[in-house]
């Protein structure tokens, strides 16, 4: 019985962290889509700064807009709006 109990702990386990990694990746998702056109990548590179779960392109103008519940790039001329702790680009 112990042993059932132990392998159902780690099944309990590996369902919450994939769960939180699934949770992660549309976080990426969503921060991205949201993000304007040519702004933002998933992954560090030359000439890329952090913002949140995603990176920036480092040219003139570019901004992350950072709010409580998550953070988008912003190109030249956009302002950085808080949708109720939701990033936006306007």
């Amino acid at each position: 019985l112990a042993a059932d109990d132990e392998s159902s702990a780690l099944n309990l386990l590996q369902h919450k962290a994939g769960a939180q990694e699934s949770a992660l990746l549309m976080d990426v998702e969503l921060a991205m889509n949201m993000s304007q056109p040519g702004t933002a990548f998933t992954e560090v590179g030359e000439g890329r700064f952090r913002c949140g779960v995603i990176y920036c392109a480092n040219a003139r103008g570019n901004f992350c807009c950072a709010k409580r519940a998550s953070a988008v790039c912003c190109g030249p001329g956009a302002r950085c709006h808080d949708s109720n702790g939701l990033a936006m680009c306007l």
